[in-house]
């Protein structure tokens, strides 16, 4: 009776051994075809983005700065608008708000070194210009403040409010 229960048990041992082998196996065949389709995606994406970008990265000249706002211009102009909209968290608003500031900001500086206002002087423009910068610097110094603290062990400040909806 023993040996029975013995040969019993060991039977069904390999039963659940092959089923968690097949289970790896399907695990793993998942795992393959997600980064297959990743990596298709990623192509894509990286097409898309060269088609986008070939304008701004065409007009670059290496020794003129306008060129560097433009380019930070466009890549902040593109993630706004994508900020809402592919964007669902706690905090993405403030976040898209903050890059249309950055934007502004840009537009302004543009706006003051080429437009030369006439109710300026050259000294009121180039005081106006380094503000700019400044708060320039500044907001985007907060933009990178605000990721650390979401990336670390800041991270109540999401998890905060959707506590509170579902309590």
């Amino acid at each position: 009776m023993q040996i029975y229960e013995i040969e019993k048990i060991i039977k069904q041992h390999k039963r659940d051994i092959r089923k968690e082998y097949i289970l790896d196996i399907k695990f793993e065949i998942i795992y393959f075809l997600d980064s297959i389709k990743y990596s298709i995606k990623s192509v894509y994406n990286g097409i898309k983005n060269f088609w986008k970008w070939k304008k701004i990265i065409w007009n670059d000249r290496w020794y003129d700065y306008s060129f560097l706002d433009e380019i930070i211009r466009f890549k902040l102009t593109n993630m706004k608008n994508h900020w809402r909209k592919d964007t669902h968290y706690v905090g993405d608003w403030d976040e898209r708000l903050l890059l249309e500031r950055l934007v502004e900001i840009l537009d302004e500086i543009d706006y003051i070194e080429n437009e030369m206002p006439e109710n300026m002087s050259w000294t009121e423009q180039t005081e106006k210009v380094q503000e700019l910068y400044e708060e320039f610097g500044n907001l985007l110094y907060s933009v990178r403040e605000f990721e650390k603290e979401d990336s670390g062990k800041n991270h109540k400040y999401k998890t905060n409010g959707i506590q509170t909806l579902w309590d």
